[in-house]
């Protein structure tokens, strides 16, 4: 195994900035960070999101950074997600200032339809959502 990762985001309302994002892997690695809280927050985020971020912000070269580090443990993962948003976010994360600060990483990327309802341990808290995506779909899949 080692070669599935699962990811979930928690953004500033639809079509919102990015506030954290986690990503876990099927074999237990896992990466969280969350970024500066937004000057205005969306009025359900403050609410539900906000006060379960969990974590310290990081400046967003920071987050950039170490998002580049967690993925280098991988050789062209399958990045697994329940929503379109999380993988967009996703791949924004790549971007640097500019074409030379940015990076590539070659993935397969895979939106997962049927999701149930999942109950994580902390709802709205990305790693924790991140987290039961893995342990639901990993367990859907067929024991071979």
């Amino acid at each position: 195994m080692g070669n599935s990762l699962y990811i979930d985001t928690e953004f500033n309302g639809f079509g919102g900035e990015l506030m954290s994002m986690a990503l876990v892997s099927d074999d237990g690695r896992e990466w969280y960070q969350v970024l500066p809280e937004p000057r205005v927050f969306n009025e359900w985020v403050f609410e539900n999101v906000f006060p379960h971020l969990g974590k310290e912000p990081v400046d967003r070269e920071t987050f950039r950074l170490s998002l580049k580090v967690f993925l280098e443990q991988f050789d062209d993962p399958t990045i697994y997600a329940d929503w379109y948003t999380d993988l967009a976010l996703f791949f924004g994360a790549f971007a640097g200032k500019d074409h030379e600060r940015s990076f590539s990483f070659p993935c397969t990327a895979v939106l997962l339809k049927d999701v149930p309802e999942l109950h994580p341990e902390v709802r709205h808290n990305a790693l924790s959502d991140a987290r039961a995506l893995r342990d639901w779909h990993m367990a859907s899949l067929p024991s071979w």
